[in-house]
């Protein structure tokens, strides 16, 4: 008996000191940091040429980005994740920041930022594919202007909202090498959506109650990974106007600061903005001007300003001792409606 227990000592002995050995959860060389600083120091009629200070705009500031990583073929995603830590660097841009856990080796890298209401993203299962877009509009918007779009052979469905800026940030050849402690990729995101300014001088503008436009040869989405602008289908893009006055030459005027995808390249003849007026009395006006040669003049190019010369005359709403036409604009009476659609988040 003495000499089994003599044995079976060393044995546990074993095993107790084997048991001792503590080995770290987590690989510390495996740590990897995200920084993404967000410029957008130079973009048209939000940070820079301004052309009407009185026309807020919105702001770009994101709270939250979206991080992809996929494999070096870019046909599946290896690591999703969000980061929202930020500072404000040297140079005066906001850089947001998190930890990714994901291997040293090669991938492709994609970030936008994930706070946008109206730009919405489909397709991001591969690195090609994944695209921003916009929703069309509702109903009752397209009502306002089917017969317009029936008239020029568009496709209605193509009437979209206009985007958020997308801030994007792409690698497409990203290397994580071996390391030790944490490792740091920074990049920088930039949007890919462009803001221009478009007025019409108006007559009458004291009988204009709102108004809204639609303008068509734009692109309808953008691949962000390698920002590639789709130009079929084309898109005519929905957004509404104020009433302001030009503040170089102090005439009336209607007008927006509105975003889109871009211009389809080599396309004029369909570039075309249609004005929906609603007047104080409920009647409707619509007019519409091609507009291809304003995206050709310096503005445009320059500054992203489309500065209609033509004039847009709102006549006053007739009174019952009047004659209901007025120049051949053919109004017409439209219902007061409520507006309502989903918006997907």
């Amino acid at each position: 008996m003495k000499s089994k227990l003599f044995i079976s000592i060393p044995i546990l002995a074993t095993i107790f000191i084997a048991s001792c050995e503590r080995r770290p959860l987590v690989d510390p060389d495996n740590s990897l940091r995200v920084e993404v600083a967000v410029d957008v120091s130079d973009v048209k009629n939000i940070s820079c040429d301004i052309y009407n200070p009185a026309i807020q705009v919105d702001t770009i500031d994101p709270e939250t980005m979206r991080v992809l990583f996929y494999d070096s073929d870019g046909e599946s995603i290896v690591a999703d994740t969000y980061i929202s830590n930020s500072y404000v660097n040297e140079d005066g841009n906001k850089v947001l920041y998190g930890d990714v856990n994901i291997n040293p080796g090669d991938y492709k890298m994609v970030i936008y930022n994930f706070d946008t209401e109206a730009t919405l993203i489909r397709n991001a299962q591969e690195f090609n594919t994944i695209e921003a877009y916009t929703d069309n509009v509702s109903e009752v918007i397209t009502k306002k202007y089917v017969s317009k779009v029936e008239s020029d052979s568009l496709d209605v469905d193509h009437i979209m909202y206009e985007p958020d800026h997308l801030v994007v940030s792409s690698r497409p050849d990203l290397e994580i090498p071996y390391h030790e402690g944490v490792y740091t990729v920074k990049t920088d995101a930039y949007t890919v959506v462009d803001t221009y300014y478009l007025q019409i001088k108006v007559t009458g503008i004291k009988n204009a109650a709102s108004a809204s436009a639609i303008l068509s040869g734009l692109s309808s989405s953008n691949f962000i990974a390698t920002d590639s602008r789709v130009e079929d289908p084309e898109a005519i893009v929905y957004f509404t106007l104020q009433k302001s006055v030009d503040p170089h030459n102090n005439y009336d005027v209607i007008c927006a600061v509105f975003n889109t995808f871009g211009k389809i390249n080599g396309l004029e003849s369909n570039l075309e903005v249609t004005f929906n007026v609603n007047t104080i009395g409920g009647r409707v006006i619509n007019k519409s001007y091609p507009i291809g040669y304003l995206f050709q003049t310096p503005d445009a190019i320059n500054h992203h300003w489309l500065l209609l010369e033509e004039v847009l005359d709102i006549p006053p709403d007739p009174t019952p001792d009047s004659p209901s036409g007025n120049g051949g604009w053919s109004p017409e009476v439209d219902e007061w409606e409520e507006e309502n659609y989903d918006i997907v988040l």
